[in-house]
């Protein structure tokens, strides 16, 4: 893995479970998805996005995606990271600003 680009970033305020998608492109070829997720004592941690089965009566969660190294799995997981931080933060254009109006003395303000 060398190369990983931020192709979409989404919050959902309003999902008890998954505040922000993150999807990533690895080296021009295989897009992944991975949630905020947050657990139910108010944790919140990055995973690639998972299913859900049960076998035997047992939960199971499988991840969709997985590198063969842990070192590589951490490394784009630290990139997934970075992309969120830097796309959570407000642009100037989304930024309100506090409009100042000018009164004239002819209004009769005291200003």
């Amino acid at each position: 893995m060398s190369n990983v680009e931020l192709v979409k970033y989404e919050e959902f305020e309003e999902d008890a479970y998954n505040k922000a998608i993150c999807i990533v492109c690895v080296d021009g070829k295989y897009t992944i998805a991975y949630a905020q997720k947050v657990t139910k004592d108010g944790r919140s941690f990055w995973a690639p996005a998972t299913f859900q089965v049960t076998k035997g009566g047992v939960k199971q969660y499988i991840d969709g995606f997985e590198l063969d190294s842990n070192k590589e799995n951490e490394k784009l997981l630290e990139a997934v990271r970075q992309f969120a931080k830097i796309s959570s933060q407000p642009k100037s254009s989304d930024i309100p600003f506090i409009q100042r109006l000018e009164a004239s003395v002819n209004e009769g303000l005291p200003f």
